[in-house]
């Protein structure tokens, strides 16, 4: 990857407070195994991993870059019967 177009993306999706790394697609198939893992446990929230790899409409690449949002739960405290119930709403719940 020019590193010129690199650290551009890199500031851009810093200053978006977005987990990332530049992998090369030969370590895809890991990566995959290990987010698919990772979903299998209820640890990872997978919305945007459609399609195949390279895209067709990108035959050429050779790297790929993969990020990831932080979302933390919600909290609510609700009062029943006089006592707090205290609930928590994973992230992917609350969209």
């Amino acid at each position: 990857m020019n590193e010129n177009v690199a650290g551009v993306l890199e500031k851009a999706i810093t200053e978006r407070k977005m987990k990332h790394r530049f992998l090369s697609l030969s370590d895809l198939p890991l990566l995959q195994e290990r987010i698919s893992g990772l979903h299998r446990e209820g640890m990872l929230e997978i919305r945007y991993m459609d399609g195949p790899f390279p895209p067709h409409e990108f035959p050429e690449a050779c790297s790929i870059i993969v990020m990831a949002r932080p979302q933390m739960a919600s909290r609510f405290l609700f009062t029943r019967g006089g006592r707090q119930v205290e609930v928590i709403i994973p992230p992917g719940y609350r969209n």
